[in-house]
């Protein structure tokens, strides 16, 4: 749960950053995306970059 309270972060500053909502074609999120899909969250219910976003905007 550490890993994605710093991803939500992570995100957070790049939309801060960027005055955007990061997306899965941006380069500076290609290692999230990859660890998105290879099932790094499932267990807390996030299996995809849709699931990502609503949650790192949500806490």
């Amino acid at each position: 749960k550490r890993g994605l309270e710093n991803i939500a972060k992570i995100l957070k500053e790049f939309k801060k950053n960027n005055n955007k909502i990061p997306r899965t074609t941006d380069k500076e999120m290609n290692g999230i995306r990859k660890a998105v899909h290879r099932g790094k969250w499932n267990d807390f219910a996030i299996k995809s970059w849709r699931h990502l976003i609503n949650y790192a905007f949500s806490i």
